[in-house]
């Protein structure tokens, strides 16, 4: 005789302001299998009552879309819909997207998802549907997200960015940077230009779930590191006994904390310089203090504190401290562009 067993769940993952949580990258499974979408894609509805056609709302969602659509060594696809009714539930089928005042909670945002598990002459496990809510409890903006501000209003790419994370199925990353990280600012942005794109962590658990045969080359900086847990926080200069400074002295010593990932399918021999500009633009023509080097597996990370001593001859005045991974250009990258970054804030030198 045999057994037939069906379970039908439904989980929320809610984003908010602080984490308790820390977590290894991950999905849902079903009897040791990967739940995923069938055909590694599914369509999200924006709700035009909401976000309609147009609105800076609307077009940022669709923009965090594209950032899970274009990660290399992945076929994953999310695909535009628009739900025109106003209405919206969790038992419809329907991937809806729209912003609901939910004043007795404390996230900000909350994926649910509904995904079915059962066997029946094998383990069957797919993805049904995962609805995308923004608390009005709060307030947004689409403005550019460079870590001066990391409280109200809070940047909808980035935490829309994370939710559509979840609804294609992974869980919360913490301990790394990670656009899964349990809690805003998700490790911020990426690059000079602080784009918003998933990171390295990120990348790989897309990889597992929906990896396709092609390949890509990239490596990134950013001015944020996690903190240990769901949390970030921006790098900054310290003394060699651990006090954060921005007024430094010629012939001295300090630390720097630095972040560096590997966005690559492959591991890559990375090399990132460190430098002192007159302006936030980090070059290789910038004032040289020194370099490492490391070897990073596909997805992998570096956070870590570099210790540089300030020129003697340098000009005393107001400088940006910065780096640059792959600083001469030796692996042929899909963007170049996230490749370098200064610190948020500028530094004083006598």
């Amino acid at each position: 005789m045999n057994k037939i067993k069906k379970i039908l769940l439904l989980l929320g993952f809610a984003l908010s302001v602080i984490s308790t949580q820390a977590d290894a990258a991950g999905w849902r499974t079903c009897s040791g299998n990967k739940i995923t979408w069938d055909n590694d894609r599914t369509t999200m509805y924006i709700n035009t009552y909401s976000m309609p056609i147009g609105s800076s709302w609307n077009l940022n969602f669709q923009y965090a879309m594209s950032e899970w659509n274009e990660v290399g060594g992945s076929d994953w696809k999310f695909y535009l819909g628009y739900d025109f009714d106003g209405t919206y539930n969790n038992s419809n089928g329907k991937n809806e997207v729209y912003f609901k005042y939910r004043p007795s909670e404390s996230y900000l945002a909350v994926t649910k998802s509904r995904w079915e598990c059962y066997w029946f002459f094998g383990t069957h496990e797919k993805y049904l549907e995962s609805d995308v809510e923004f608390n009005t409890k709060y307030s947004w903006t689409t403005s550019t997200f460079n870590g001066w501000n990391t409280g109200s209003p809070y940047n909808f790419r980035l935490v829309a960015l994370h939710e559509l994370g979840h609804a294609l199925g992974l869980l919360h990353s913490d301990g790394k940077p990670a656009t899964m990280n349990t809690y805003y600012y998700n490790s911020g942005t990426v690059g000079h230009y602080n784009k918003i794109e998933p990171h390295g962590d990120d990348r790989y658990g897309l990889r597992i779930l929906y990896r396709d045969s092609s390949t890509d080359r990239d490596l990134s900086v950013c001015r944020f590191r996690n903190t240990g847990g769901g949390s970030s926080t921006t790098n900054k200069v310290y003394t060699t006994s651990g006090n954060w400074v921005t007024s430094l002295s010629r012939g001295n010593s300090y630390d720097l904390y630095y972040t560096m990932e590997n966005f690559s399918t492959q591991t890559e021999t990375a090399k990132v310089n460190f430098y002192l500009s007159s302006n936030r633009y980090i070059s290789t023509s910038d004032r040289y203090v020194g370099s490492t080097t490391w070897s990073m597996p596909a997805g992998a990370y570096a956070t870590a504190k570099k210790r540089f001593t300030i020129p003697t001859n340098l000009t005393p005045g107001t400088y940006y401290i910065g780096y640059k991974a792959d600083p001469n250009g030796s692996i042929t990258e899909s963007s170049e562009s996230n490749n370098f970054v200064s610190l948020l804030h500028s530094i004083t030198i006598d």
